[in-house]
């Protein structure tokens, strides 16, 4: 379902201001729902409202928990990537731990300069992108990191996640007069039984798994790292997910 279209045109313009206010409660309350599964209490919560105008970190928490998560991304992308860590078929090969290049040790001086291997190590079996071949030896187990099972990471995900899908959806809602093409954005859903669930994560799970793939290798191929790249630097992407309404 394409939810472009459904702007001010769609609804009368009498009471939007008041639409617009129950909309923004809505949009806190799921907030703040989210955040009390995650574990932080009212009381903590109400303090945290108070405390956020005062607040000023140049850094987002979640952008500083996510750098490793992003250099650990480029160092398996080039594991997958570069002619020295692929076999003959172009798949990666398992490396040394240690050593000159092609070994984890090498990539690591190049991702993480100032970290230990064994950090990062443990870092990318935790998420599932590394895992290890004996005593000196590791395995590339896929070039996505995955977040399964981490609350903390997951919880800073799901604020980056937000913050990206708000800024499309405001992106989006401009008049039609102002410049630019509307970024693709679409949604399907339907109501099933709950039964239906898994059947449905398992058409769509390879379909999902092959879209981040194919995009996750265009924009490391034009990654800001290329010596050629000037100016401001953004982020972007694509994201994809499977929901149910809870």
């Amino acid at each position: 379902m394409n939810k472009r279209g459904m702007g001010s045109r769609r609804f009368p313009n009498r009471g939007a201001e008041h639409l617009h206010v129950d909309l923004a409660r809505e949009m806190l309350r799921v907030c703040i729902d989210t955040l009390k599964r995650h574990g932080i209490t009212e009381r903590k919560l109400r303090w945290l409202v108070k405390d956020i105008g005062a607040s000023n970190s140049d850094i987002p928490a979640s952008t500083r928990l996510f750098q490793d998560i992003s250099d650990l991304g480029k160092l398996v992308n080039e594991w997958a990537e570069n002619c020295l860590y692929v076999d003959g078929s172009g798949r990666p090969r398992v490396i040394p731990i240690v050593g000159s290049a092609p070994s984890l040790s090498a990539l690591v001086r190049t991702y993480f300069p100032r970290r230990l291997v064994r950090e990062i190590l443990r870092i990318g079996v935790e998420t599932k992108v590394l895992e290890r071949v004996g005593p000196q030896h590791v395995g590339h187990l896929g070039a996505c990191v995955l977040l399964t099972g981490n609350q903390t990471l997951l919880l800073a995900h799901a604020i980056r996640s937000i913050k990206w899908f708000l800024s499309t959806t405001y992106y989006n809602a401009r008049t039609p007069d102002e410049a630019g093409p509307a970024r693709p954005e679409r949604q399907a859903f339907a109501e099933l039984s709950e039964s239906d669930f898994n059947d449905f994560q398992n058409v769509m799970r390879e379909p999902i798994v092959s879209l981040t793939e194919m995009c996750n290798r265009w924009l490391m191929a034009r990654s800001v790292t290329r010596p050629d790249v000037v100016g401001k630097k953004i982020i972007m992407g694509v994201q994809a997910y499977i929901f149910k309404d809870i």
